[in-house]
């Protein structure tokens, strides 16, 4: 696939685009970052992109072992950039600043789903070797952060596992955790929108404006 300046766009109708459908009262509709790493139930993110764009301007991002998991086709044919790690530098030649920045700034939460055991590991050391990892490093903690982390059976059952998913929780990072239902895109979904619900219609927290 030809790779753009920023991501490969694939576009929809603007005023379906427009139409704010999503949890709260904003003022225009939720702006999502949706990231996957290389994990086997990436294999369920296009259904995960299908979900948001009914109530949220979505872009995602993709680690480079993500790409062999998702299923680019289903990919909805919505308000959808993927960004890759080589469109961090593209973006660095004209700008003079990195595509991180930009996606910061840009979203209102973020959704990491799922999420490696080996990108948590390097979250949680303060790595940023991708472009994933970079948007991380400088995440605006006022911000939702959602991650869903993804991992063999075995790999759940150890004292590492249980320390990082606790300094997740520290760090002021949502995590799914539901082992039976992350691999579900429609979960990791309604588990997202019902806490946006809830956050900007009850908690008193702003919406997007």
């Amino acid at each position: 696939m030809a790779e753009e300046e920023v991501g490969q766009n694939f576009t929809t109708d603007e005023s379906s685009r427009m139409k704010s459908a999503g949890p709260g009262p904003a003022r225009r509709r939720l702006r999502v970052l949706l990231a996957a790493c290389g994990c086997q139930s990436a294999k369920n993110f296009a259904l995960v992109c299908q979900s948001f764009i009914t109530w949220a301007d979505v872009r995602v991002v993709l680690t480079n072992p993500a790409w062999r998991f998702v299923n680019l086709p289903l990919v909805p044919d919505g308000s959808v950039t993927i960004h890759s790690d080589s469109a961090q530098w593209l973006f660095w030649q004209k700008h003079s600043y990195g595509l991180h920045v930009e996606l910061q700034k840009w979203a209102d939460i973020m959704v990491i789903a799922p999420m490696s055991a080996n990108t948590m590991a390097k979250m949680l050391g303060g790595l940023c070797d991708n472009l994933l990892t970079c948007i991380i490093r400088i995440w605006d903690y006022k911000k939702p952060l959602y991650a869903a982390p993804s991992m063999e059976p075995s790999m759940w059952d150890t004292p590492l596992t249980v320390t990082q998913i606790q300094s997740l929780h520290k760090l002021g990072i949502i995590v799914i955790t539901d082992i039976g239902k992350i691999t579900d895109g429609l979960y990791i979904h309604e588990h997202v929108a019902v806490s946006e619900y809830v956050r900007l219609n009850y908690l008193g927290k702003s919406g997007a404006e």
